[in-house]
């Protein structure tokens, strides 16, 4: 569809008004975890990539890891936002390391025990949406 820039702007600003927050899902394959937190979607990839530095070894720097989304795989540029990367209302991205094997665990001992499983990320998102879903059904029957 045909739109003037500041008809796009308009669609844009109602889109970025619609969610609040973002769930951002970060998958470790040498570690098979995931590590989740919640963002703006005006937030960027670069403090994406700094939450995701408290939780690493020291093995691997803030200079040595990128993230990306895939198929196919695109690394992701720090300056681009969650929202640009359609990862709203929630994303799922990949740790890549060039300092660690791609067996070398990552994370750092310390917050292992507070990470969980795909699985159970898998789980709660959708009780998540459900939650959503229903609390959306009961106001528009109470609109009606």
């Amino acid at each position: 569809m045909l739109e003037t820039e500041k008809l796009r702007e308009e669609r844009l600003q109602r889109e970025r008004a619609k969610y609040p927050k973002t769930i951002i899902r970060v998958l470790f394959h040498a570690d098979r975890l995931v590590l989740q937190a919640l963002f703006k979607p005006t937030d960027t990839v670069a403090e994406l990539m700094a939450m995701v530095a408290r939780y690493i070894t020291a093995d691997c720097s803030p200079g040595s890891f990128h993230l990306f989304t895939a198929p196919p795989k695109v690394i992701l540029a720090p300056e681009t936002s969650l929202f640009d990367l359609k990862l709203v209302p929630s994303g799922l991205v990949y740790f890549g390391s060039t300092a660690a094997g791609p067996t070398s665990p990552v994370i750092s001992p310390q917050f292992s025990g507070n990470l969980v499983t795909p699985y159970a990320v898998a789980a709660n998102l959708s009780l998540h949406q459900l939650k959503t879903i229903c609390q959306k059904a009961k106001e528009q029957q109470q609109q009606n």
